[in-house]
């Protein structure tokens, strides 16, 4: 019997001590990027290049270096409405626009005036968590702390992760599962793996990593300069943000067509 509680106890104290780590860990990294400004942050505009190593799609524009501009605007706690455009050459630019719509949760993704997709958000709250416009922008940190709040992420322990001494963590929800690491100094996000479950193996299998490099400091929110992917070994593309700025006044029109370029200036 007293084997049995200590046993009992054994296993409680070492749980409790788990959940402290990942806790702790979490803390660190959300008090380091400044999870207070940007909690403040209701829109935003950011200059960045980006290079690719794919055919067109709909949001990029082939494999040389492109400059973008891209808008933000939050018009509730989340989601975002968001507009971009890419220069493709001296005369050619691209505008992409995405609108949320939350009365009917759905999702209108608009390239050059064209309706490319309308989908629908059942699970909005869910699918907001590592989304795709998510992990190039800065929505990640938030997007972190809306996971671990729904118990989306389990802390997995100590792992060499790019030649650093790095924290990792599994995400699991219904739409993917990924693994996250912080570097083990700094706390800072530095990558992410997104897994492929083999069934006849019963393990996962790597299909893309996104690393995210070179912080900055912008009005109190740390940064990653850049952001690089690399897709089934391969180099898939790579962004490096230039200008920065929270808190842009945003008209409602800049969401809507007509399609010209916008004349902000940072």
């Amino acid at each position: 019997m007293k084997f049995l509680l200590t046993s009992i106890l054994y296993c409680y104290s070492s749980c409790l001590l788990a959940q402290t780590t990942e806790d702790t860990i979490l803390a660190n990294y959300f008090n380091k990027v400044g999870i207070e400004e940007l909690s403040k942050v209701s829109s935003y505009v950011y200059f960045y290049r980006s290079l690719s190593n794919y055919d067109e799609s709909m949001f990029f524009t082939g494999k040389d270096s492109k400059a973008n501009i891209m808008f933000y605007k939050r018009k509730k706690q989340f989601p975002l409405n968001y507009r971009q455009e890419t220069q493709i050459d001296s005369t050619k630019s691209k505008f992409l626009i995405g609108l949320y719509n939350k009365r009917n949760s759905t999702h209108t993704l608009l390239e050059n005036g064209q309706v490319m997709h309308i989908g629908q958000m059942e699970h909005n709250k869910n699918r907001s968590i590592f989304c795709d416009y998510g992990n190039y922008s800065f929505e990640v940190c938030k997007q972190l702390m809306e996971a671990h709040k729904n118990h989306n992420l389990s802390y997995v322990g100590e792992e060499d992760f790019v030649g650093n001494a790095s924290y990792k963590y599994f995400f699991e929800s219904e739409y993917q599962s990924k693994f996250v690491f912080f570097d083990k100094e700094s706390y800072l996000l530095t990558g992410t793996q997104n897994l492929q479950f083999n069934e006849s193996e019963n393990s996962y299998k790597i299909i893309v990593e996104r690393f995210y490099e070179d912080y900055i400091d912008v009005e109190g929110i740390l940064i990653p300069k850049v952001i690089r992917t690399i897709k089934n070994g391969e180099f898939y593309d790579s962004f490096t943000f230039e200008n920065i700025k929270f808190n842009v006044t945003l008209k409602d029109d800049l969401f809507h067509e007509p399609l010209e370029k916008s004349e902000f200036s940072f």
